[in-house]
């Protein structure tokens, strides 16, 4: 059973001038005694705990409560701030759904799977709604687990995951925006699920090409959104996508033409 709810999350922003990104994000992570995480494309942001660190070494803040400590490492660090800037987002849609009889594999499936598709998914979405590292997903294929709560323990206590959570016996999905069309959102988070509870195993190889939509549909009607009956919800999830979805390459797309040209240019003589 899918139970969506709508939230409202609020973040702080401190745009700095940092011209060693690397190094703010070292201070930070000696300040609170925490990891930093390298996040990759698309973001290329750090994170260490709740704190992010974009691209532009803008500092972003999940718990404003640390806004005093965050500033405090700017300035014994000699990096300048602008005026912070409380941002409101838009709401997100929790999306629970029981974690039944899902077995460790089926677990790891699912974060491999959204690993992967992340970008993909981001971008349909319009927002980041789902943060997996690599780091999470090297480390589980290092392990093995007895039980799915060793499963779901692990992936919580090694972070680097955001978008999915785990409690209560569900799998929390906390990313996706609250819009009218959050239906489509329930779907795609059960329709994964599914797959991933089906599947014998999942490359977390992550998907970023040129031509989204065509990739992003052929996701979809893996998981079960093929034929007439899935059409809205792959037409939902690839209006603001790059590409065709016909053809994976230009070049195929032009040889297709060609080929139609051909056609029409044949004629067949009868005697």
């Amino acid at each position: 059973m899918v139970l969506p709810k709508g939230k409202e999350i609020s973040r702080m922003e401190i745009i700095t001038n940092a011209e060693n990104r690397k190094e703010l994000v070292k201070a930070l992570a000696g300040y609170f005694g925490q990891r930093s995480e390298y996040l990759g494309p698309p973001s290329f942001a750090y994170r260490i705990g709740s704190i992010t660190v974009d691209r532009d070494a803008k500092v972003i803040l999940e718990d404003d409560s640390m806004e005093d400590e965050v500033r405090r490492v700017l300035f014994q660090n000699d990096v300048a701030e602008e005026t912070p800037e409380l941002q409101m987002e838009e709401p997100e849609t929790e999306i629970k759904i029981p974690i039944g009889e899902m077995t460790p594999q089926g677990i790891i499936n699912l974060i491999n799977m959204m690993h992967s598709k992340q970008y993909l998914i981001n971008r349909a979405s319009g927002r980041e709604c789902i943060s997996i590292t690599d780091t999470l997903t090297d480390a589980l294929a290092e392990r093995t687990f007895e039980n799915t709560e060793e499963a779901v323990r692990f992936i919580t206590e090694q972070g680097g995951c955001r978008g999915v959570s785990f409690a209560d016996g569900n799998i929390d999905f906390t990313g996706f925006p609250h819009t009218d069309s959050m239906m489509e959102y329930c779907r795609l988070a059960s329709a994964m699920v599914k797959k991933a509870s089906e599947q014998k195993r999942v490359n977390p190889k992550q998907t970023i090409e040129e031509n989204e939509k065509y990739y992003m549909r052929a996701w979809l009607v893996s998981i079960g959104f093929g034929g007439s009956e899935g059409k809205g919800t792959r037409s939902f999830f690839l209006k603001g996508l790059k590409g065709h979805t016909a053809f994976r390459t230009p070049e195929d797309a032009e040889k297709w033409k060609a080929n139609r040209r051909a056609e029409r240019g044949t004629t067949v003589c009868s005697e």
